[in-house]
């Protein structure tokens, strides 16, 4: 099983009668779900992704369940501490930072896809300053107060920020972008048509996107 990383992973959203059966699969579901009895059995069963219960568990907030993976061989760090700050656990950042993850940005980066200020904050106290990543990726979450934010800090690439906006359908954003000093519509075009956003196509025609 391949985990996708910059997204909350589906096993931490799904019901108890959602449980996968493949072994790798229930393994990251049961350390989102912070089932240790169910990472015991699905090892049993065969499962071997140690790096993917790592991220599941840190993104979820289960503590115990990242020290079994770590026991049973995970070494992710630097994905434990996406995960971490993306899921707004401030201790779950400070055990990968005591393991040895040292990206702040990266951190920066999952905070910012989480949406959690707290942990967003953090990763700034530790050295982190990729602001206009920052601003993109809240801008795709529709967090005005973390757009802001991101502003006070530093950034400033308003067509990318149009463009994550766009994407994910925040018009209230795509009108912020365009006050700050975005003009690229084609590209907020792109945005809104890749995230399935017809309104926001038609919008960005109105602006002057040249697109049919």
């Amino acid at each position: 099983m391949t985990i996708t990383f910059m997204r909350n992973p589906f096993w931490k959203d799904s019901a108890p009668d959602q449980r996968p059966t493949d072994p790798d699969e229930m393994l990251h579901w049961a350390a989102a779900h912070g089932r240790r009895d169910l990472c015991l059995r699905a090892r049993e069963l065969g499962a071997t992704n140690w790096n993917g219960m790592l991220y599941c568990a840190a993104w979820s907030g289960h503590r115990d369940l990242c020290l079994l993976a770590r026991e049973w061989g995970a070494n992710s760090v630097l994905f434990m501490l996406y995960a971490a700050a993306a899921g707004g656990h401030r201790d779950m950042c400070l055990l990968a930072r005591e393991w040895g993850a040292r990206d702040w940005d990266w951190m920066l980066c999952g905070a910012a896809e989480g949406g959690c200020r707290d942990t967003c904050e953090l990763a700034r106290a530790w050295g982190a300053a990729d602001w206009n990543g920052m601003l993109w990726r809240v801008a795709r979450g529709g967090r005005h107060d973390l757009c802001l934010l991101a502003r006070e800090w530093g950034a400033c690439d308003w067509n990318k920020m149009l463009w994550a906006a766009a994407q994910g359908g925040h018009r209230d954003l795509c009108s912020l972008a365009r006050e700050w000093g975005a003009s690229d519509w084609d590209w907020m075009f792109r945005g809104a048509a890749r995230g399935g956003h017809h309104g926001l196509c038609l919008l960005a025609r109105e602006w002057g996107a040249n697109q049919p």
